[in-house]
């Protein structure tokens, strides 16, 4: 079983003068990291300021490593031995363009196109995304194209359970409504919304299918939900409004991390088999989620601005980043 993370802000959805520039993969610490932790690699990715412009970004235990690519993101991770993968888009001026980063080197896949998901499975490497404003992932670098009824879609999320491959992410018809979708070997499964849907992350344990999304029960609400083999389970009732953004599995338990709303005020954490968590801390956005033993990893921002980044473990923010920054997703590997 693979967990993937995706986060719901991108980059290319600013308006953003473009600079031409490169930026080359370098190594330096944040001015005030603050991660201390044993026993377990903590990897978080995103985005960062460069020297001319954002680009994509990870740590490993509070140390930064940028990527190569000016106005790029990161937008997953991927663990394998002493190999680091992110799936990441860059922006040309004109057009994006889907990448991956094996240790730190980039790899262009295709024009007109967006990474958002990445998996390595024995000796092949999955990324997700679009082309052509439709979903689709890469195997080893060749195209497969995902059957979808809908006008456009794109991958959030990957995971293999043996032969099988599963992809989840949300379709829109001509008139922009959404709908959660996730594909089994190429093979579309819509799950549908009282209104709209979309799904952000899956995971696959003893064949059953975990999605986790948003639905809207009312034109004017949004709730966190979360199917298993379709069926879904609504994290709150219709008169209060939350976003379901990651999703792990860890034995009988589901977590999934997410923002939502406490009486008047916005909050974010997670969920373990449907009991909230809330951080206290002025967080801003909970967008991916792993777990290491007992321990619960939550990456995301602390204020609006996203001037403090990092990961809470158990609820406790660490901070890795006061400059900017954007974390999109986590990895907590045991050493």
């Amino acid at each position: 079983m693979h967990v993937q993370l995706k986060h719901t802000l991108s980059i290319f959805s600013l308006a953003i003068v473009v600079v031409i520039g490169l930026v080359s993969c370098k190594k330096s610490k944040n001015p005030t990291p603050t991660h201390a932790n044993t026993g377990v690699d903590v990897y978080l990715v995103g985005y960062a300021p460069g020297d001319s412009a954002v680009v994509a970004t990870y740590w490993k235990n509070g140390l930064k490593i940028t990527l190569p690519e000016s106005f790029s993101e990161g937008n997953a991770i991927a663990i394998q031995g002493n190999d680091v993968y992110v799936a990441g888009t860059k922006y040309d001026g004109t057009q994006t363009h889907a990448l991956y980063w094996k240790n730190g080197v980039v790899s262009k896949i295709a024009e007109n196109s967006a990474a958002n998901a990445i998996v390595v499975d024995g000796n092949d490497l999955y990324v997700g995304g679009s082309i052509d404003g439709k979903a689709a992932y890469w195997k080893n670098g060749i195209v497969v194209n995902l059957i979808d009824s809908l006008a456009t879609s794109s991958v959030s999320g990957i995971d293999i359970d043996g032969n099988d491959v599963y992809m989840c992410g949300t379709s829109w018809d001509a008139h922009g409504a959404s709908t959660a979708t996730y594909w089994k070997n190429g093979v579309p499964t819509y799950l549908k919304g009282f209104y709209t849907s979309s799904a952000h992350g899956i995971a696959i344990k003893d064949g059953d299918v975990y999605v986790v999304g948003t639905e809207a029960p009312t034109p004017y609400s949004v709730s966190a939900v979360y199917w298993i083999n379709s069926v879904p389970t609504i994290l709150y009732d219709g008169n209060k409004s939350s976003l379901g953004l990651a999703i792990a599995l860890n034995g009988s338990d589901t977590y999934i991390a997410g923002d939502f709303v406490m009486g008047d005020q916005l909050t974010h954490g997670y969920w373990k088999n449907g009991v909230v968590t809330e951080f206290q801390d002025n967080a801003n956005s909970s967008n991916g989620i792993a777990i290491n033993g007992s321990d619960v990893y939550v990456s995301g921002t602390t204020d609006i601005t996203g001037s403090s980044t990092g990961y809470w473990k158990n609820s406790n923010f660490i901070q890795i980043s006061n400059e900017g920054s954007y974390i999109t997703g986590i990895a907590a590997i045991a050493k």
